[in-house]
């Protein structure tokens, strides 16, 4: 009797109020239609109003938010940075490299200029750079409380300097072994010197992107602090003397160290080029691996390598024994194994992506070369534009003297002449 009732109540709650019973219904096809399913579940891109172009008016997935994005690139990046670590770090180097030598190429050839103080703080600041990890580490803290989601960016082969691939980790892990069975007190020395560079590196991979970007700060912090008290009256150009630096190279250094002001400001492209730049990298040596002529000569050279090994085998066989020099054959031997081991397109990849590292780790170099040469050009350029103008003066007081002789000496002659 109380279930009949019930719905009783039910059919005449939606008699008398069709309009809220019709209410859930309604929500339910507007989700459907904003999630592109249907109640059922399956996808229905039919419901949705389409434009003269065809494409969807009103519909599709909500825009993703902010956080949505920073988890796509911090998954990205550590992705790259796990995957490939040591092109990551020449990827990461060459866009710092390109981004500073575009500066340095503008801001030079511009009329602005540099005051001296901010070399100056510019070399402090390079100076004091270790010693201001604490207060890196104290500012990440504080930044990671604020920010929490900013040490999901792992960082530590750019503030270390050392990236190790997987295979560079398993030889490293092989040459340990070796060393323990050759010299057994040497494993505890190898133990002590781990466990002291992961405390070191604790709060590098602790705080992740925070510990960089506090280093950035703390690099202009530092070098616009000291070049606002060297300008305070402290002798610039007697520091930059004492340290063999003249006026022509305080004023290269500080064009350098406005590039490197600006550069700083400039972190967020050197990541998002890391992020995506190691994919064009794998994408392009991926292209490069297809190769018909690059598959063959690897096959060929495989098969040449099979054919020496089993040469040397032989010849050890023969010998018999074992020492040092075998034992060298027979690791370069377990190497060769290794890689016939991996597919041919998959190292045809792996080297080239390698290669590509290289270049851009020696175009880093080539850049800092040019630097240096740059500073000596233009601080030698100001010195012999300075010796000029100097040289000029001189002979222009040599001349005036010279006239006003001559005419002295006219006068005289001319006074003697009209006395007699």
């Amino acid at each position: 009797m109380m279930i009949r009732s019930a719905r009783f109540s039910a059919r005449a709650h939606v008699r008398r109020f069709p309009a809220a019973a019709a209410a859930p219904a309604a929500s339910s096809a507007a989700s459907a239609r904003w999630n592109h399913t249907d109640p059922g579940g399956r996808r229905n891109d039919d419901d949705d109003e389409k434009d003269g172009n065809g494409g969807v008016v009103g519909g599709g997935a909500p825009p993703p938010s902010s956080g949505d994005r920073w988890s796509s690139f911090a998954s990205s990046w550590n992705s790259s940075l796990s995957r490939r670590p040591q092109e990551s770090v020449a990827v990461f180097l060459a866009a710092q490299s390109t981004a500073w030598l575009s500066l340095f190429t503008i801001l030079t050839a511009s009329p602005a200029t540099f005051p001296p103080d901010l070399a100056a703080g510019w070399m402090i600041s390079r100076l004091t750079r270790k010693f201001r990890q604490p207060a890196n580490a104290f500012l990440a803290a504080g930044a990671v409380g604020i920010l929490p989601k900013i040490a999901d960016v792992k960082v530590t082969p750019l503030v270390t300097g050392f990236a190790a691939d997987a295979r560079s980790r398993r030889d490293m892990a092989e040459s340990r072994e070796r060393l323990e069975r050759s010299f057994p007190l040497a494993g505890k020395a190898v133990d002590a010197a781990a466990r002291g560079f992961r405390w070191l590196e604790g709060p590098v991979d602790r705080y992740g992107l925070a510990f960089y970007l506090s280093g950035k700060a703390t690099f202009l912090a530092t070098m616009w602090g000291s070049a606002y008290f060297v300008r305070q009256g402290v002798d610039v150009q007697g520091i930059l003397a004492g340290w063999g630096i003249d006026e022509g190279y305080g004023e290269a250094a500080g064009t350098i160290a406005g590039a490197a002001t600006v550069n700083a400001f400039l972190t967020p492209l050197h990541f998002l080029a890391v992020a995506y730049g190691v994919k064009g990298i794998e994408w392009e040596a991926k292209r490069m691996a297809e190769s018909p002529d690059l598959i063959q000569y690897v096959e060929m050279y495989r098969k040449g390598a099979r054919e020496g090994r089993a040469e040397r085998e032989a010849e050890r066989k023969e010998q018999g024994g074992n020492d040092y020099k075998n034992d060298d054959r027979e690791d370069r031997g377990k190497e060769e194994e290794e890689e016939e081991e991996e597919p041919v397109k998959e190292f045809l990849e792996n080297r080239a992506v390698k290669a590509i590292g290289m270049l851009l780790l020696f175009y880093s170099l080539s850049v800092s070369l040019y630097a240096i040469r740059k500073l000596k050009e233009t601080a030698e350029g100001k010195d012999k534009k300075e010796k000029k103008e100097a040289k000029g003066e001189e002979h222009g007081k040599n001349e005036s003297v010279g006239e006003n002789g001559g005419g002295r000496l006219e006068g005289l002659v001319g006074r003697l002449l009209g006395k007699s």
